[in-house]
Order: structure tokens, then sequence, then C-alpha cells
């Protein structure tokens, strides 16, 4: 979880500066499961889920994703 916590991070406070567009990570189904010639872009299975809102969003789902594995 402590994976999900920076994943969180590293992606949202960028994407949030706009230093790179966050429609590259988003899930867009007909690009994750594409086939040959394109290949799929599998990493949006995961990072579409560490996209947050912005403002203290960011802080809280980071806290609450820290707080849930300590006591899970």
């Amino acid at each position: 979880a402590q994976i999900l916590v920076m994943s969180t991070v590293a992606i949202s406070i960028p994407g949030h500066m706009q230093l790179f567009s966050l429609i590259n990570f988003i899930f867009l189904p007909d690009l994750v499961f594409q086939m040959i010639p394109n290949i799929p872009q599998l990493w949006r299975l995961y990072t579409s889920f560490c996209i947050t809102s912005s403002g203290l969003g960011i802080l809280f789902d980071a806290y609450f994703c820290q707080y849930h594995r300590e006591n899970a």
C-alpha cells in the first residue's frame, strides 16, 4: 500500500500542476485491450486508481491510503 500512496502523490501532483496530461493515465478500455499492431497500454489499469482530486484531496487521499494500510 505504500507503493499506492507514493504512486498517488507522484501522478496526481505533477498532473494537477500540468507538468503532464492526466489523459495518459486514465482508464480507456479501447487503449488497454487493443491488439496488434498497437501495444496494449496496461499501465492504465493501475494508474487510473492513483489520480485524485486537486487541492487538499491529494493529501487526504494519500493519508487515508496510508492509514488503511496500517490498520488493515
